[in-house]
């Protein structure tokens, strides 16, 4: 690093100062964790978030810093082309990050990892750290496979970023078909298993998420998510900055409509309110009255 800094001509003081705030920095988050480790602090509340969203937003934290050095030596010299060529650069980095994140597979290279599995917990969300606002679990399969009912009531199968390797190509095809692959959401940090959705245009469709989890003796229990896209947004998701459909924050509505269309007689369909209303704020993207459809297998005699 002198070496670079000297075929630039950089300043002995310059040099000094941004170069020790880098060790601080660099050094430092490593001795602060260790030294937190050594103390039994890995499981408190203040260190947990931190493990989480570090690794989770390294990609973009790099991406960041690349930019803002680029940017600074850019704009050291004020004009209108070099305004330009910043702007440029931080919407190619911005688009490269989200190359990298949906068709590597870099970001869901931890995907397999699950914490440890809550029934008792009735929200998802667009990432694993403790950063980002929630929507609700609020349907409950209980049966070998929710895959039969998707297709009796008309529900297409979809691709998911974590679960498929999408090459950009079909991601397009499937642009195309209005069959986009559906952005991954995470209940207990686990992405969902499998995904489906109604005919809808690109930006407006109703889709539902099925994680499955443990059994009740011995019929197995899947958590559901069900929602409709009104729209699109820039968003937080996973660890970058991308484009998302938005939803419709009555997620009842959604969820009633579902149950609706159930035939009696292969499935029984009950509501039951594991947890209180909630309004849409600034940590959850929906509103409900708590409810959660439970639907279950009739046994054949």
């Amino acid at each position: 690093m002198p070496f670079f800094a000297g075929t630039q001509k950089t300043r002995w003081t310059t040099f000094t100062l941004w170069s020790t705030l880098g060790l601080l920095v660099g050094a430092g988050q490593f001795i602060a964790v260790g030294w937190a480790a050594a103390a039994g602090l890995q499981a408190t509340e203040l260190l947990q978030p931190a493990i989480q969203f570090i690794p989770e937003h390294a990609v973009a934290i790099v991406i960041f810093l690349l930019g803002a050095f680029a940017s600074y030596k850019l704009l050291t010299r004020r004009s209108f082309r070099r305004l330009c060529v910043a702007l440029t650069l931080w919407a190619g980095l911005l688009a490269s990050l989200n190359y990298v994140h949906f068709f590597t597979g870099v970001a869901y290279a931890q995907s397999w990892q699950p914490t440890e599995t809550q029934v008792e917990t009735y929200k998802v969300y667009p990432g694993r750290a403790p950063v980002y606002d929630a929507q609700p679990i609020n349907l409950v399969y209980k049966g070998e496979s929710p895959a039969a009912l998707m297709q009796q009531l008309g529900w297409v199968k979809n691709h998911t970023f974590s679960r498929d390797d999408i090459p950009f190509n079909q991601y397009i095809a499937l642009l195309m078909q209005n069959r986009p692959p559906v952005s991954d959401l995470y209940w207990n940090g686990i992405p969902q298993h499998s995904a489906y959705q109604l005919p809808g245009s690109l930006t407006h469709r109703y889709h539902v998420r099925w994680w499955k989890t443990e059994n009740e003796g011995n019929t197995p229990i899947w958590m559901g998510a069900v929602s409709y896209d009104n729209g699109l947004k820039v968003a937080h998701y996973n660890g970058i900055l991308t484009v998302l459909h938005s939803i419709d924050p009555q997620t009842d509505k959604t969820r009633d409509k579902l149950a609706a269309g159930i035939p009696a007689g292969q499935w029984h369909v009950r509501i039951t309110y594991p947890v209180p209303p909630q309004e849409k704020d600034e940590e959850h993207d929906y509103s409900t009255d708590g409810g959660v459809i439970v639907i279950s297998e009739q046994v054949v005699k």
